[in-house]
């Protein structure tokens, strides 16, 4: 079993739609940009929140498994296998690491 699904047993339970709404909804209430990186993308729920609602979303993830489950979740989008450092430059106006903390 690799990282990703043992680390994230029940990711659907760890990243509820309350939780993705509250992330979301706290960024509009701050700011009228409308493009949005993430850093650590796990499973791209965020990003698909994210788009659904008019944004223009990417995201880096090292787990060659999370990057093919968000590119099914979020086929529009800006997705890169690797480091956030390594990611080449990138024209997005918000960076998010939700979630990511705990692996640094």
């Amino acid at each position: 079993m690799d990282y990703f699904h043992e680390a994230y047993r029940d990711y659907l339970a760890q990243n509820p739609k309350k939780k993705l709404k509250f992330y979301l909804d706290t960024i509009q209430k701050n700011t009228s940009y409308k493009s949005i990186f993430e850093i650590g993308v796990g499973q791209g729920l965020f990003l698909e929140y994210a788009s659904r609602r008019g944004f223009k979303v990417g995201g880096c993830d090292i787990n060659p498994d999370a990057i093919r489950e968000a590119k099914e979740h979020v086929p529009i989008s800006l997705l890169f296998e690797s480091r956030f450092e390594d990611v080449p430059v990138i024209n997005f106006q918000i960076i998010v690491a939700f979630d990511a903390l705990e692996h640094l």
